[in-house]
């Protein structure tokens, strides 16, 4: 399909193929984690930090995204911004970041090299 100056494939993924490694190649691939430290009074060392997994993609590949959501259970998709064609899976807080981690933990098929480096990645 062509739209304006760009080219778009149709985009059809066999998402019900989705594994824990492919999840795990993907993350480390195009995932990013983050720690987002907010002041705040209230916390004995005057602030608090949330762990943050996010991964950002063309509209393209919404799909795919909407898919890791319900795989996981948690997080959520949103738009990066108006201007913009892309999304973001993002998942943010303790109790959510410890359910991804123990999926993936839990998986006994992850080759040693791929959860290695997703270890790293994390």
């Amino acid at each position: 399909i062509y739209r304006g100056s760009s080219f778009r494939t149709h985009f059809n993924p066999n998402l019900p193929s989705m594994s824990i490694n492919w999840l795990c190649g993907f993350m480390s691939a195009d995932g990013h984690f983050a720690l987002h430290i907010r002041k705040h009074s209230k916390f004995n060392l005057g602030a608090n930090c949330i762990p943050i997994i996010s991964s950002s993609q063309d509209g393209v590949s919404l799909i795919t995204l909407e898919y890791i959501v319900s795989f996981l259970g948690v997080g959520k998709v949103i738009k990066d911004s108006p201007n913009r064609t892309t999304y973001m899976y993002y998942l943010a807080s303790l109790k959510n970041f410890n359910h991804f981690i123990n999926k993936i933990e839990g998986a006994n098929n992850l080759g040693l090299g791929q959860s290695t480096r997703f270890c790293r990645f994390l």
